[in-house]
């Protein structure tokens, strides 16, 4: 009977230093848990954004080759045409790979507007031909790629929220309003070279390259301030 209360003295004594490490361990194992998670939740997401951002790169440059081969009705750009087309489906096959294997870590609203970019995207043989028979015009070629631009660039912003480091976030948020100003100034241009080669300027044509203008002085004006607010 001595032993036992020695032994039961012993457990007492030890039995909650035991449960008080159990408790500590679980502890760190649910945010070393937590930590691995949004590691891989913002690895996915730095991923899927380099996606988006290519794909907006080869967009932009697909949409001035595409405005240069209409406005010369056919006789400029045709060569160039054709590859950077390639490289646009490309960008849709890595898009869809990104999407398939990532969409069930994405919220709602971002999945909703991914699968919508990917079928805006998959309608783009269908104005290739357009294009190619002389069937679209300028304002019809802009029209169908800065609305897929745009809603990349949404994306984009939209991915943000998941991240979980505030100075990533915000540096994104950087890249993201820079990227504003380049799609900006890449419309800007296109349209601008459009009227050059056109030899004229149109009503619309003036007032789409003074509406562009400025968005482009706005978006660095609001860049500029945004660190202060």
């Amino acid at each position: 009977m001595k032993n036992m209360g020695i032994k039961l003295k012993i457990i007492l004594t030890v039995l909650p230093i035991v449960v008080f490490l159990l408790l500590y361990a679980t502890i760190l194992l649910k945010d070393s848990y937590n930590d691995n998670s949004d590691m891989k939740t913002t690895m996915n997401i730095t991923e899927t954004r380099g996606v988006l951002r290519k794909t907006v790169h080869e967009l932009q440059i697909l949409r001035g080759y595409s405005s240069q081969y209409i406005v010369s009705k056919g006789k400029e750009g045709k060569s160039d045409l054709t590859d950077q087309r390639a490289k646009i489906d490309k960008c849709y096959d890595e898009l869809v790979h990104a999407y398939d294997t990532s969409n069930t870590k994405f919220p709602n609203e971002v999945k909703d507007l991914y699968k919508e970019v990917i079928d805006e995207l998959a309608k783009r043989n269908n104005h290739n031909d357009k294009v190619d028979n002389n069937n679209s015009n300028f304002y019809k070629n802009m029209e169908f790629y800065t609305r897929i631009i745009q809603k990349l660039n949404q994306l984009r912003r939209l991915l943000n929220l998941g991240v979980q480091s505030r100075e990533l976030s915000s540096l994104y948020d950087a890249i993201d309003a820079i990227a504003y100003i380049k799609e900006q100034t890449a419309e800007q241009r296109t349209t601008g070279v459009a009227g050059l080669r056109m030899g004229k300027f149109d009503n619309e044509l003036h007032e789409r390259f003074i509406a562009i203008t400025s968005n482009i002085e706005e978006a660095a004006i609001d860049s500029a301030i945004r660190p202060t607010a």
